[in-house]
């Protein structure tokens, strides 16, 4: 081979090598700007994540309401000292007392002072000293009346339990010193209260009270 024929060969090899290299750079080109656009394309066409539609029918829920305290007698505190809570029911029912006092010194004080000029002028207390309206006095007005009553009257008058009612009759001998006697046919009646003619024993509404001046 001459030295002609072998520069053609080498020069023939040496071009082909760099088509081969300029083929193979284009196709790595090619596939990655096959892939650069499939990746646009999938971000072009990939759908937007929506934000979950409200049901128009569905209500936002309420906060649950605060559970209202209830005492035990049905009937909220009276601060008075001389009322049958701070006189009775202290002793009689120290559990039941204490969370009525604990209530209104939360809620109640605050209720009394925006209240207490109106409370002044149409509630007043009556002649044993409870508050005009609340359940010792509801009590204290089926005697002012007049008269003798079994104690589901006097419960049923006041709307108070049995418990609660005896409570109180037991406050106003204690306290106001109060006649309170009860017939034969177990009616209760406050002497000097309408309650001429009648006749019973003395009692604190517990039980009855032996009278010394009877016995002689």
């Amino acid at each position: 081979m001459t030295t002609t024929q072998a520069n053609a060969t080498a020069t023939t090899k040496a071009n082909a090598s760099a088509r081969r290299k300029s083929t193979r750079t284009a196709a790595t080109k090619d596939t990655a700007t096959t892939q650069t656009t499939k990746q646009a394309a999938t971000k072009k066409t990939a759908p937007k994540k929506e934000a979950p539609k409200k049901d128009p029918n569905l209500t936002v829920s309420e906060e649950k309401p605060e559970e209202k305290f209830q005492s035990m007698c049905g009937f909220e505190y009276d601060p008075a000292p001389a009322s049958s809570c701070n006189q009775t029911c202290s002793k009689d029912n120290p559990d039941a007392y204490k969370a009525c006092l604990d209530n209104f010194e939360k809620n109640g004080s605050a209720k009394a002072k925006k209240v207490a000029t109106k409370k002044k002028a149409t509630r007043g207390k009556n002649v044993w000293g409870h508050l005009n309206g609340c359940q010792g006095a509801l009590i204290d007005d089926v005697f002012l009346n007049g008269g003798a009553h079994t104690l589901e009257e006097i419960m049923k008058a006041a709307g108070a339990t049995r418990a609660r009612t005896l409570s109180h009759l037991k406050h106003l001998v204690d306290v106001w010193k109060v006649d309170l006697r009860i017939t034969e046919d177990k009616k209760y009646f406050i002497t000097g209260y309408g309650s001429e003619g009648l006749e019973g024993k003395k009692t604190n509404g517990v039980k009855v009270i032996e009278d010394a001046s009877e016995e002689k």
